[in-house]
């Protein structure tokens, strides 16, 4: 992989994944490495650290989006309830207005 990796002008595409890398380590033990196969570890980790955190930030923004898809469903139900309850309001008073009214007029 470090010839691929190389040879494509360092591609993250040929990065080791997170086992790949551990069984490298495992191999690598006491090893003297280069300083290019020290470089191709390295990045390789900082590859895999990078992707966790895309992962993250995307799971992240999935459960703000669930949320305030939530407090949305809360809030037009909310709406619908006082526009209601509006509504009910404004018909009792036009009944008593009406009876106020019928009473003025009836003295």
């Amino acid at each position: 992989m470090l010839d691929k990796w190389r040879f494509s002008n360092c591609d993250d595409r040929w990065l080791l994944n997170e086992q790949a890398l551990q069984d490298a380590r495992t191999w690598a033990g006491v090893r003297s490495l280069s300083e290019e196969h020290h470089q191709f570890l390295m990045r390789s980790q900082s590859h895999i650290h990078e992707q966790e955190m895309t992962r993250q930030d995307a799971m992240r923004k999935r459960e703000q989006t669930q949320t305030m898809e939530q407090a949305n469903a809360i809030a037009t139900r909310r709406i619908v309830k006082l526009k209601q309850q509006l509504t009910i309001s404004l018909v009792l008073c036009g009944i008593l207005l009406l009876a106020i009214a019928a009473l003025v007029f009836t003295r």
